[in-house]
C-alpha cells in the first residue's frame, strides 16, 4: 500500500513540475511601447496640411467656391493636450495653404481673436458645439469657419 501511495505521489509531482515548466506563447510580436518624447511640429504641420488639401479637393468646397470667394474665419488648431505644441507654426501653415489656393477671402484675425474672447463657454465648446462656431462666424460676417483640435498625441517606438 505504501508503494502505491509513493508511486502515485511521484507521478503527481512529475506532472505538476512538467506543467509549471511549460511556457505558453500567445503572440510573436511585442507590443509597441508609448514613448515620452517631444512632439515634432513638422509632422503635425504635414498632417494638418494634408487635411487642408483634402478639404480643398472635396466636392462641397469646390461647389461653394466655384465662381466666388466666400469669407472664411480661420481660428486654426486648438491644443487640448498636455504637450507644449507650436500651434502658431501649424496655424500659419494652414493659413498659408488656404491663401495659396486663392478660393477664400479671410476674416480679420485680430477681430476673430477679440470676438472669440467673448465666448461664454470654453474653447472646447467651439470645437464640439456647432452653434458656438456659427455664432462666432456670424459675428464676423464670415460664411465659413475653420477650427480644429489636437486632443491626443501618441508616439510609439
Amino acid at each position: 500500500m505504501n508503494k502505491k501511495l509513493l508511486m502515485s505521489c511521484t507521478i503527481a509531482a512529475t506532472l505538476i513540475f512538467q506543467g509549471c515548466a511549460n511556457t505558453i506563447k500567445y503572440d510573436d510580436k511585442p507590443a509597441s511601447k508609448t514613448v515620452e518624447k517631444g512632439v515634432d511640429s513638422n509632422q503635425l504641420s504635414a498632417s494638418s496640411l494634408e487635411m487642408v488639401e483634402s478639404l480643398l479637393n472635396s466636392d462641397e468646397v469646390k461647389k461653394a467656391t466655384k465662381g466666388t470667394r466666400p469669407l472664411i474665419a480661420v481660428f486654426g488648431m486648438i491644443d487640448f493636450t498636455a504637450d507644449k505644441l507650436d500651434l502658431a507654426t501649424i496655424n500659419g501653415h494652414i493659413y498659408g495653404k488656404l491663401d495659396k489656393a486663392n478660393r477664400f477671402r479671410f476674416a480679420d484675425p485680430n477681430q476673430l481673436a477679440a470676438k472669440s474672447k467673448d465666448l461664454t463657454g470654453s474653447l472646447y465648446d467651439l470645437v464640439e458645439d456647432g452653434k458656438t462656431g456659427q455664432t462666432l462666424a456670424q459675428s464676423l460676417d464670415a460664411d465659413y469657419m475653420l477650427v480644429g483640435e489636437i486632443s491626443n498625441v501618441i508616439r510609439t517606438q
